[in-house]
């Protein structure tokens, strides 16, 4: 690839800002780490140390009630469900300049009883047009 002097300075410019990401909150900067953010300073959650914990991105240290958060564009048909080992799920739509367009909260038990059976990639379903009708917007 030849890189042009625009895409040059951009990523000259991009290098200082993905370091500083990295030392202040500890990983890499992606849509789906900063859909988390935004959730947690939405909800007041902590986000989890462990990016693979089981069901859980972030906990209300209140509550003690565990978050798992999905970030899809608003095209995306269907959202996957990997287990159901969390209490709320939120779905966070960004936009193309990486700004929450909106955030959906459901309760476990009851987009358990929403989700297709696990297909044969072992994930339940559910599209992101039902869970938004049956979702509590939060923002």
């Amino acid at each position: 690839m030849s890189f042009n002097q625009a895409q040059q300075q951009v990523l000259a410019d991009v290098r200082p800002a993905l370091s500083a990401f990295k030392r202040t909150f500890g990983r890499d900067l992606s849509a789906d780490f900063l859909a988390a953010l935004y959730v947690a300073q939405k909800l007041d959650l902590t986000l989890s140390d462990s990016c693979s914990e089981r069901g859980c991105d972030a906990i209300d240290e209140r509550t003690q009630n565990r978050y798992q958060i999905k970030q899809r564009t608003s095209s995306t048909q269907n959202i996957d469900i990997n287990n159901f080992e969390f209490d709320f799920l939120v779905l966070v739509n960004l936009s193309d300049a990486y700004e929450p367009t909106g955030m959906w909260l459901l309760p476990v038990q009851r987009l358990h009883e929403m989700c297709a059976n696990p297909s044969k990639y072992m994930t339940h379903q559910i599209s992101q047009e039902r869970f938004k009708r049956e979702a509590e917007r939060i923002l």
